[in-house]
């Protein structure tokens, strides 16, 4: 079986395909696409954007994405010595693919709904992800008619299933597109906004633990201060600071997983200017302190604690 790129896997084809990638930095750009993406990561650790949810991923985690829905998954904020290495498997597949199929309707009600919960990124945990990974892994390497069957039992089982949680809220939702996609203005608008916000999300990744200012942002954006809010807020749910604070709460996380860092040094190290702030974005970000997080994670073994 050969290993992938994720940066291989952004277009959906027309039948569904699945990659396993094995690599040691996970750089993946806000994107996004008209297909569902289904990811299991088997190793590695990191951050993960979906629509306005910021959170980690860990070793274990799968999650469904549809359509033109922005997402991306990186380890590049974490340290060298710390970084993990991914191991992932990634089906994609257009949901035409399966409301096309000869069911009657009923009978794809359960598809159809879990299509329609992928609009905002569905978690999936316990025996659904792991008997979906099975599959997953088998289905990377079978040929024909075998990997539609395994695909369309992957489907079959998180259909049915109520092991999962829906990731990102409603307001992330990007406005659905006419039918025949005849709306080209408003489609190309919507990929300039996330060509833009890419941009904008590499700028404050690369900073925000040294910290930038607003106009510098929102220079890079190619728009005023105050317009920059206004477009950030519309594209994330929330505004700079609070999106700047969680992704330095997501550095804490990984940081407060290696021995001999004080939650001082994790702080400082993290971008806060004060402990008290730290602690007060850590519990508002993850609904623990950070002592009771790191006791938390050295619980779990072989990864930090997961927040879908």
């Amino acid at each position: 079986m050969i290993a992938h790129s994720f940066n291989d896997s952004l277009h959906c084809p027309s039948s569904p395909r699945t990659k396993m990638m094995d690599q040691v930095c996970l750089d993946v750009p806000v994107h996004f696409h008209e297909g569902c993406e289904l990811l299991y990561f088997e190793e590695g650790f990191g951050t993960r954007v979906i629509g306005d949810h910021t959170g980690e991923f860990t070793a274990g985690d799968m999650v469904l994405v549809g359509p033109n829905l922005p997402h991306t998954w990186h380890t590049n904020t974490i340290p060298p010595p710390s970084r993990p290495r991914i191991k992932s498997y990634v089906v994609h597949f257009l949901p035409e693919f399966l409301e096309d199929l000869a069911v009657p309707a009923e009978e794809r009600q359960p598809v159809t709904d879990l299509l329609s919960r992928a609009s905002r990124g569905v978690y999936f945990y316990g025996r659904t992800r792991d008997e979906a990974a099975r599959k997953m892994k088998r289905m990377a390497s079978a040929e024909g008619l075998k990997k539609i069957i395994l695909f369309l039992d992957i489907i079959d089982v998180l259909s049915r299933s109520e092991e999962y949680r829906v990731i990102a809220s409603p307001r992330a939702v990007p406005e659905r597109q006419d039918a025949d996609r005849q709306d080209d203005d408003r489609q190309g608008t919507y990929r300039q906004g996330i060509e833009r916000f890419s941009k904008t999300y590499r700028y404050i990744l690369e900073r925000y633990r040294t910290g930038f200012s607003l106009e510098d942002v929102a220079t890079v954006a190619g728009l005023t201060p105050k317009a920059f809010c206004r477009y950030f807020k519309r594209m994330t749910g929330k505004t700079l600071t609070r999106f700047t604070n969680e992704l330095r709460v997501e550095y804490a996380c990984s940081r407060l997983n290696v021995p001999g860092c004080s939650v001082s040094d994790v702080c400082f190290d993290s971008g806060f200017n004060n402990l008290t702030h730290f602690n007060t974005s850590f519990r508002r970000h993850t609904g623990m302190t950070p002592s009771g997080y790191r006791v938390s994670a050295s619980k779990v073994t072989g990864s930090a604690h997961a927040r879908p």
